[in-house]
């Protein structure tokens, strides 16, 4: 006589995502069965200060697994509202053309790949205590 087992799965994936004024938002978990809880993080720099706290809200619903949080956030830019960190791009402008002559004449710069470097445009009329409550709240 075969005997059957209930087999409960640790595994799963999770996606949340609003849209505000402001941008959209959005998190993406994916969960494995592991013996411990460990908790994996990808946070915007605007969302950095807050990892401990989503670190914590994970914990506080999932005893045990291997859960990867991801944050998405596309901004909602305001006319004239972005401000560029010059002496960064400058900086990183600089490099990508030593680094371009030294790849040969087929390598180009790509000027989106500088703007999107972590720091580079920043946008200084958004209050970021509203977002982070956003992603707090999604999170939940």
């Amino acid at each position: 006589m075969a005997q059957t087992h209930m087999i409960r799965s640790m595994t799963g994936f999770a996606r949340r995502e609003r849209q505000f004024p402001w941008g959209m938002l959005a998190w993406e978990l994916k969960a494995v069965n592991h013996r411990f809880l460990e908790v994996g993080c990808r946070l915007p720099e605007e969302f950095r200060a807050a990892e401990a706290e989503v670190r914590q809200t994970i914990a506080g619903a999932v005893r045990r697994g291997k859960v990867d949080c991801a944050l998405v956030f596309r901004a909602t830019a305001a006319a004239g509202s972005l401000d560029l960190e010059r002496v960064l791009l400058d900086s990183l402008t600089e490099r990508a053309r030593q680094i371009a002559e030294r790849a040969g004449p087929a390598a180009s710069i790509d000027v989106m790949d500088l703007l999107r470097w972590p720091g580079v445009v920043r946008d200084a009329a958004r209050d970021l205590q509203p977002l982070q409550e956003a992603a707090r709240a999604l999170l939940g």
